[in-house]
């Protein structure tokens, strides 16, 4: 049962774990999602191939059940499109292999590199690279471009100036429907199918995948990431019987954060834990003691954040405080937790696993 705080959350606060966070990008390091996998935008081979679903006469496939049910990867543009993928507003076509692809948030961008299929545009602030997203690989830092997205919103016409075959959106920038249909029009545009702001990694992932005909790819990458982090987590006894809970806390309210690419580990989200990222997900402080997970999360957004939460008693008697099994985030890190990407995963895994075993101490 999800717990909703007593009153909506400022709009900073519930959108903090997401705008501010998604805006931000790379390094000077790149980071690989996996071992022989190119980071450079080439293609790189797989073992496991296939073909998409066949599709009606005016479609090469379809995402009769989603972008995980296709395996493609294997098949030749000439075969695989035209092809339609379900999006957030309804299915897509895609006419032909995209060439100019633009991603207007920066883990759409980092998923299209990783399955090699480099885009000609990430929305994004490269001033804030370092700090928040030290995984980017420097060649997406060279293309992205702050223009494409600002605090008012896309910038139609700047996406539309890049003369795109493809737009990928993430839900949150389009929940008005009218800022969908004037993206379409310049090109086809997708996001994912999704209720909450912001969708797990994996589906993210997928739908990019499946745009690309790199499905395969993209499920192998998947499956390589869980292992990594099954393995951590067969390290502690009884883990699968384990709870999380990740917040921000911020003017003296909790709002929750998308953590579950936490369960991963085995973990399972605590009854509070509300993974929707939707406005009203939060906690007022009276309600601190909810946050009774075995390990909690929490990213203090402000300066003294930290030190207010330390100085609370409510804080200070819950079961992860007790047990020192709290994780505060840095920037970065409430960045990798809430939006997982390929590149952004291997960083998260190192930072977060001392406290994932210390659940098992």
């Amino acid at each position: 049962m999800n717990v909703r705080a007593s009153r909506r959350l400022p709009a900073l606060v519930a959108a903090a774990l997401i705008l501010p966070l998604a805006a931000c990008g790379g390094s000077d390091d790149d980071a690989s999602p996996s071992d022989g996998r190119s980071t450079s935008g080439e293609e790189t081979g797989t073992d496991e191939t296939g073909t998409g679903e066949a599709g009606s006469d005016d479609a090469g496939g379809t995402a009769s059940d989603g972008a995980s049910d296709d395996t493609s990867g294997g098949t030749s543009a000439e075969d695989y499109y035209p092809h339609t993928v379900r999006s957030l507003y309804g299915d897509v076509t895609i006419e032909q292999e995209p060439e100019r692809i633009v991603a207007l948030w920066s883990p759409i961008g980092d998923d299209l590199h990783a399955l090699g299929a480099m885009p000609v545009a990430v929305a994004g602030d490269p001033a804030t690279y370092d700090e928040a997203m030290p995984w980017i690989p420097d060649e997406l830092r060279e293309i992205t471009d702050p223009a494409l997205v600002t605090p008012d919103g896309i910038n139609v016409e700047a996406v539309a100036a890049l003369e795109p075959d493809l737009i990928i959106v993430a839900p949150y920038q389009v929940q008005d429907e009218a800022v969908f249909d004037q993206l379409s029009v310049v090109a086809p545009t997708i996001s994912v199918d999704t209720e909450g702001l912001n969708p797990d990694w994996d589906e993210r992932l997928l739908l990019s995948a499946e745009a690309v005909n790199e499905t395969g790819p993209a499920q192998e990458l998947i499956a390589e990431t869980e292992a990594d982090f099954a393995e951590v987590g067969a390290q502690v006894p009884g883990i699968e019987d384990m709870t999380y809970n990740w917040v921000l806390f911020n003017q003296g309210q909790y709002g929750f954060g998308n953590g579950s690419v936490l369960e991963l580990f085995g973990l399972s989200p605590a009854d509070s834990q509300d993974n929707s990222n939707s406005a009203d997900a939060g906690l007022s402080p009276e309600q601190t003691s909810l946050l009774d997970a075995d390990l909690l999360a929490v990213w203090p957004v402000e300066e003294d954040g930290r030190e207010t939460l330390e100085a609370d008693p409510l804080f200070q008697n819950l079961p992860s405080v007790q047990a020192d099994t709290v994780h505060f985030a840095s920037l970065a890190m409430a960045d990798a937790l809430n939006v997982p990407d390929p590149y952004a995963l291997p960083w998260f895994l190192e930072e977060i696993t001392p406290t994932i075993l210390a659940l098992g101490e």
